[in-house]
């Protein structure tokens, strides 16, 4: 479960609206690249049992048809992952490479081994980002 409190910069802070969203996005962004690799693994050993498959002899034409869809398929989804993903971590890099004088982004790991982002700020009432 992704849960992010996001609160608007302080007037005359330096942060913009657009660096919070970027975080959030982020985080949405991540949560997907994993589900994405999960499906990619899955879909990779059922390709290869479906590759299996379809080189036994006692399956019928439209059984192998119904493969190389399926595998046809499973090849567009991982080339259009791959390029999602490598848009998401164009945008990540850029995203960290800026350089804020008045905040920096830590990953820290809280006592209930859930990962915690937190803004580090000049400003008190900035809160952390509970992933």
């Amino acid at each position: 479960m992704l849960v992010i409190e996001v609160r608007r910069p302080v007037h005359g802070s330096g942060v913009s609206d657009a660096s919070y969203f970027m975080v959030v996005v982020f985080f949405d962004a991540a949560q997907l690249e994993f589900a994405a690799s999960q499906w990619l693994k899955l879909a990779s050993n059922a390709g290869e049992l479906l590759t299996k498959l379809s080189n036994k002899e006692n399956l019928s034409n439209e059984e192998r048809e119904e493969i190389e869809h399926w595998l046809c398929l499973k090849q567009e989804c991982e080339e259009v992952l791959g390029i999602r993903r490598h848009i998401v971590w164009e945008v990540f890099d850029g995203i960290r490479n800026r350089r804020y004088e008045r905040k920096s982004l830590t990953t820290q790991k809280a006592n209930n081994r859930k990962a915690m982002v937190v803004l580090i700020s000049s400003l008190e009432n900035e809160k952390a980002l509970h992933v």
